[in-house]
């Protein structure tokens, strides 16, 4: 069987192979309908002297028919041998262009594949354990005043060490008669964020008026507040410390400012 030898890759290429290859790309094209010459150099990619010489044999073989252009015989001749129609009538599965266009694909693909799986398609994030905050016990102080008279509000604030102490809560103390929890706390959260601290609280309370009749303030010594504060260190913390700035001030029933809010007012541990 007559072989030549490829010029670009080396192999040897059996001719009478060749052949009956480039048969099936020309039937197979014609069998989508009539062709012209053009049209068959584009879908079997044939040189063109080749393909002359092929359509020639097929003519010769009574397999096709030209007409102006190139069609199937729609009689072939009974004499053709069996095994002969047999190979030709078996589908061409790739060209060479083919082989090396599906090639460059599979090679485009692998990499583009693996960059969307690795930076596209979502990841499986692991899930940090949350550690519970541990406190070492609390802290109460009292805030005490000592030798007032006719107090009617007052408003305290207090400096801590966040690093030390976190704020729980605050309730009245027995000076005003009555001990429940304070409403008027104002955190760190709203006055904080205006002055940019984040290490003070302010407190206080006040008795109800009446617009019909003076309503006296409270005299003497006791308690205004207790707070209480989580500790977050395992040595003692610092006790809080009264600010005296204008966010802590005493005022009797007439609405006028006690002097001397500094000598009357005191933290002490509980």
């Amino acid at each position: 069987m007559p072989q030549i030898r490829c010029p670009h890759c080396g192999a040897r290429i059996n001719l009478e192979s060749r052949k009956e290859t480039d048969f099936r790309m020309i039937l197979a094209s014609l069998k989508k309908g009539p062709k012209t010459f053009t049209d068959l150099l584009r879908a079997t990619e044939l040189p063109r002297k080749t393909l002359s010489l092929r359509l020639k044999e097929l003519r010769e073989l009574k397999l096709i028919v030209k007409d102006g252009g190139y069609r199937l015989n729609d009689e072939p001749p009974s004499n053709l041998g069996g095994e002969m129609l047999e190979r030709l009538n078996k589908p061409v599965l790739f060209t060479r262009k083919r082989v090396i266009v599906l090639f460059l694909i599979l090679c485009i693909a692998i990499p583009v594949s693996s960059y969307v799986q690795a930076n596209i398609l979502p990841k499986e994030e692991k899930q940090e354990e949350i550690t519970p905050t541990v406190y070492y016990g609390n802290l109460t102080v009292a805030v005490k005043i000592q030798k007032v008279q006719d107090l009617f509000t007052w408003q305290v604030k207090l400096s801590y060490d966040p690093e030390e102490l976190v704020f729980l809560e605050a309730w009245r103390g027995d000076f005003f008669g009555k001990d429940e929890i304070l409403s008027g706390i104002f955190a760190k959260d709203k006055y904080g964020k205006e002055y940019g601290i984040e290490n003070w609280l302010v407190i206080g309370d006040t008795l109800i008026g009446n617009y019909y009749q003076h309503i006296p303030g409270v005299n003497g010594s006791g308690t205004l507040a207790i707070v209480k504060f989580a500790i977050k260190i395992p040595t003692v913390p610092k006790t809080p410390k009264i600010v005296f700035d204008q966010d802590t001030f005493l005022l009797n029933s007439y609405g006028k400012e006690l002097h001397s809010a500094s000598s009357m007012l005191s933290v002490e541990r509980m």
